[in-house]
């Protein structure tokens, strides 16, 4: 999962664009298959995306927001 924060007084729509850049940049530059990646809106925090790394079968988390 890739979730993308905003830093402070960015628009909220960056952090999913953040996420989607990556998730682009891991599928066409590294090879790695589109369909593992899920990308989320993690809310504030520094303008960053994070990388989280998800077992198979293991439940999904969920995005808390950075205070």
């Amino acid at each position: 999962m890739l979730m993308g924060h905003v830093a402070e007084k960015e628009s909220a729509r960056l952090a999913i664009a953040r996420a989607t850049n990556a998730k682009t940049y891991l599928t066409k530059d590294k090879g790695i298959d589109g369909s593992r990646i899920q990308v989320a809106d993690g809310g504030p925090g520094s303008g960053t995306v994070e990388v989280w790394f998800v077992p198979a079968g293991a439940t999904m988390p969920t995005a808390k927001p950075q205070q």
